[in-house]
Formats: C-alpha cells, structure tokens, sequence
C-alpha cells in the first residue's frame, strides 16, 4: 500500500515559533506584573530617628507604622541593641518591644526612658514585621545628657561700648572677659563674657564696642566687633572673640541681630552652640541689619556664640528663653517613604501634619 506524504504550510514553523514566543511574553508578563501586585511592605514614616534626654528623665517622640497598600495589620514590634539584647531604655505603650503587637495605619509613641542610664550615647534597631508583609526596620539613636541643674536662663543683652545705658530689661555687655558680671545695667550673679576663639582663654574686647548713633535704636545703634583683625588698621582688639554665658543645661529659644549703622563692610555669621543661625549676611546700604531665632540645647552648662564663617561679623544683641514646646512634625506623606517604581515627576504631599500648638 502506497503512503502519501503530507506536506505542510509554508512558513508553518514560523509561525509556530510566533506563537511560541508570544504566549511566552504573555505568560512572563504576567508573572512579572503579579510579583510587583504582590510585594507589600510595612513602613515607617523615616528610617531613623534621634532624641536627646536629659539625664533621669523620659521623653517620648511620634513615629507613624503603615503598609504600602493602606490595610491595617496585626505587625509585631522588636528591638535590638548592639548586643542584640532588648533595650530596656525604649518602649511602647509602657512594654518593651520584644515582640509586641501594634496595628499598623496610625501614630506610634516611643517612649525614652533615661532614669537609669548613664550620659552617654545608646542604639537600637526597630523592626517591624507581619506575615505576607516586607519588615520595615527604624533605627534609634538615643544621647542621653547632662540634667538641667537650675532654673532656666531668661535674659536679654545688648552689646555696645561702656556709655549707653540700655532699654529697660536689657544687660549691657562692653566686651569684658568672661567672668562674673558686677558693673550697672548686669543683673545680679550673671556670668557671661569674651574668650579668645584659639585658645578658649578670658578676652577682652572693651576696645571693640562701638555706638553708631543711628537708628535711633539703641539695640541697633550698638554693637560690639567680634572679628577686628578682618578690618584694616583696627582701633581696638584684634583676636577673634567668642562669646558665653554660663547657664542650666537645657533648651533654649535664642535670638540674634548682627550689623552696622554706619558701615557696610562684612559678611555677618553667627552659631550658636554650633547651629548656624546667621549665615554670611552681606548688608547692603537699604538692609543693614539681619536677625535670627535657633533652637538650641546646652548640655555642659555654657551657651556658646560665634562668629566662625564670617567676615568682620558684629553682633547688635542677643535674648535668650527657655524652650519648652515641641516641633512640628510630617507623620505620614504621600508616596509614602520607602515606595518603589514612583516616577521622578510625581509629586509629594502629606495628609497628616502634627502641629505643637493643635495638642
């Protein structure tokens, strides 16, 4: 029996190879967008965070826990410090994070307890976990300083030359070293005054005060020349001056003015306890004159000011208050931090903002 042999279409295995490598695509397209469908996350507002507490005391500080795709969860809390023990120092809710149960969606209040702490510096690793959930993980670094060992410093200084009497509240300071202040308009037991920046010795700046007579603001009028070697032919002490007051440890609200009546001849900058509040203010004919507000914390009992980054720098006055509120705070923002494939054009909003002044 004679058999026929079947022939088959032209391009017939190109066609198969076609839709070989189509269903292929299709299918490994499908895996791909599953996968990124499927990869959810817990989420801490930040991944780190810091706070400063004063020797025997707590103090607490708001985090936001939520998950990538809005749904609340059962995560479990753990922490480890470099010993990989719990540490005893950090807590939620008043328990130790060894594993204990938090929703996700809302605030979380750490609490830093530093009762039994030494001063020093302490870390711990947050991490926060639920199944079918990628763990978010928040590191914690806790200092723990000197204790506030008085009243908090409340005052105002004028800095000027030794005449001007200044307004009504305001201490005078004529560039004395630093020391205990016994002369008119200087308080009672206030110590405060002038060290040399190389070496941190007593200063005296007597010689670098100055009374422009204009404005008609005393506090403006005056001003004492921290930076005198940077002027040509200097009437007075060259040596750059840092200036201190001795106070209680704790935070202050410090405010500063820098400028010049008559000259315009600098670039004006200022730090305090290292934060710059005023940064190379160069003033002109129309703004001489340039203030600024810090948040500051002493922790070794010396509120420091100086003039390091700038040119010929003159500080017109200074006030500085105990601080006792709290900053604002972003709790949750949208992408929401640590999000994946965000386009670099879309933009960042938050929902919830925690305003001191709304507690």
């Amino acid at each position: 029996m004679s058999k026929s042999l079947r022939l088959l279409p032209k391009n017939f295995w190109r066609r198969e190879a076609i839709k070989i490598y189509f269903t292929l695509f299709i299918v490994t397209f499908s895996y791909v967008g599953l996968s990124a469908q499927t990869t959810k996350s817990i989420l801490f507002n930040q991944s780190s965070e810091s706070a400063e507490v004063p020797q025997g005391k707590t103090q607490s500080l708001l985090e936001y826990i939520s998950t990538s795709d809005n749904n609340p969860v059962s995560a479990q809390l753990k922490a480890v410090n470099p010993a990989n023990q719990v540490p005893s120092w950090l807590l939620v809710n008043n328990k130790l994070l060894s594993g204990i149960s938090y929703t996700t969606g809302s605030e979380i209040s750490f609490t830093f307890d530093a009762t039994n702490l030494s001063i020093g510096t302490y870390y711990a690793t947050v991490t926060a976990s639920a199944t079918g959930y990628t763990s978010a993980v928040l590191n914690i670094k806790l200092s723990v300083v000197s204790g506030t060992t008085g009243t908090l410093a409340n005052f105002k200084v004028n800095f000027q030359n030794s005449s001007p009497v200044p307004p009504s509240g305001w201490m005078r300071d004529f560039g004395q070293p630093f020391g205990t202040r016994t002369s008119s308009y200087q308080g009672s037991g206030n110590v405060y005054g002038w060290i040399r920046r190389s070496d941190n010795t007593p200063l005296d700046l007597t010689t670098n005060g100055r009374n422009r007579n204009t404005p008609s603001d005393v506090l403006l009028a005056t001003l004492i020349h921290m930076q005198g070697r940077d002027v040509t032919n200097f009437n007075g002490t060259l040596a750059e001056g840092i200036w201190q007051a001795k106070v209680a440890n704790g935070n202050y609200t410090v405010s500063v003015s820098v400028g010049d009546g008559s000259e315009t001849d600098s670039k004006h900058s200022i730090n305090i306890e290292g934060i710059k509040a005023i940064s190379q203010f160069v003033p002109t004919t129309s703004v001489r004159f340039k203030s600024a507000t810090v948040i500051v914390s002493v922790s070794d009992g010396y509120l420091t000011v100086d003039a390091i980054g700038g040119f010929n720098t003159k500080i017109n006055w200074l006030t500085i208050k105990p601080y006792t509120g709290k900053r604002p705070s972003v709790v949750a923002v949208n992408p929401a931090n640590s999000s994946i494939n965000v386009s670099a054009n879309t933009s960042i909003s938050t929902s919830i903002l925690k305003l001191p002044n709304r507690e």
